[in-house]
């Protein structure tokens, strides 16, 4: 198989006609298997990265939820300068960033409808972790949008900018790894809040996302 034609594979097993199974497929095998709810396991320290809210179905729901975040910020940024690769080069960056929204137009409304589908989650408790982490992942993907629109008008070669493109997600991954909430680490029921508390410097930069999402929207009811 020729690189032309094993790239036009890639972008329709990562491109919007695959949003629907392939969201279905990573949220049922992670959120609804892989994931392990903390207090059913027993190990407060495993998928920090992953752990939010306290009810049960919440905190399965929020893990898939993220899980989804990071995957289509991956497979839409690759997708995106594979995409971007077929236009002109003589086009302006206002120009690009028109394009890089069009073609990424059915995965932003697939990540709003699905990211604010479950809110009602929080409203049963104090933090509220999926919209925070709902804005937190739009922020990325906003951000990632223009910098690959820069990596494609600088002319950086496809190869480095597919290594590249993700760069706000291996960002997110590796300062989220310590968790993304207050929830990560602790012990917790579905009638308790988790404890504020800093786990460490990369956990505290997390809170400080929380601090100052709920200063801004408040607390959702």
């Amino acid at each position: 198989m020729k690189i032309k034609q094993i790239f036009h594979l890639v972008k329709f097993l990562i491109g919007p006609w695959m949003i629907i199974p392939l969201a279905f497929t990573i949220a049922l095998i992670f959120g609804a298997g892989i994931y392990e709810w903390p207090e059913s396991s027993g190990d407060y320290e495993k998928y920090l990265f992953f752990q939010g809210n306290i009810d049960m179905g919440g905190a399965c729901l929020f893990a898939g939820t993220l899980m989804l975040y990071l995957f289509f910020g991956f497979t839409a940024a690759w997708y995106l300068v594979l995409k971007l690769d077929e236009l002109e080069v003589n086009n302006s960056f206002s120009q690009t960033i028109t394009k890089a929204f069009w073609y990424l137009k059915f995965h932003i409304l697939a990540f709003i409808i699905g990211g604010t589908m479950n809110l009602g989650y929080d409203a049963r408790v104090t933090p509220n972790d999926f919209r925070n982490m709902f804005l937190l992942a739009g922020l990325l993907y906003l951000l990632s949008i223009f910098y690959i629109c820069i990596l494609h008008k600088l002319k950086v070669s496809r190869n480095w900018k597919l290594i590249l493109a993700p760069i706000f997600m291996i960002l997110w991954f590796a300062i989220g790894s310590d968790g993304n909430t207050a929830r990560a680490g602790q012990l917790v029921s579905s009638e308790t809040n988790p404890h504020y508390i800093i786990r460490s410097k990369k956990h505290g930069i997390m809170m400080s996302w929380h601090k100052l999402c709920d200063s801004i929207f408040r607390d959702i009811d």
